[in-house]
């Protein structure tokens, strides 16, 4: 995956991987994996934050006009999600699922 060089694309994967696997989120958001710690705030985080993408796509083109309009689209659809409900709920949220295929369909678009 090619990135600028303000954004870290292997942050961009782990978090989309992580958001595509709803198998993953039952298990590590839920805290069944003791070892492991994670959530749809940190992944949010890692995603947008850690990994320098809201900047980079704030200020302008990142990767390409289709992927950087999913992952506009992937913003606003996971700060529609309640992070607050329990976790099954939170598992079967519209919102949620609807970033889960977002995620996988952007991972695609990147090649990975």
């Amino acid at each position: 995956m090619d990135s600028t060089p303000d954004v870290n694309g292997e942050l961009v994967v782990k978090a989309l991987a992580e958001l595509a696997d709803a198998d993953y989120q039952t298990q590590v958001w839920a805290g069944r994996v003791p070892a492991v710690g994670s959530s749809l705030i940190a992944c949010y985080a890692s995603l947008f934050g850690e990994s320098g993408l809201a900047r980079a796509l704030d200020a302008g083109p990142v990767f390409s006009p289709a992927i950087d309009r999913e992952l506009f689209e992937l913003r606003v659809v996971l700060e529609a999600v309640d992070d607050c409900q329990p976790i099954g709920l939170l598992m079967r949220d519209p919102a949620l699922t609807r970033a889960r295929l977002l995620s996988a369909e952007l991972l695609a678009q990147l090649g990975v």
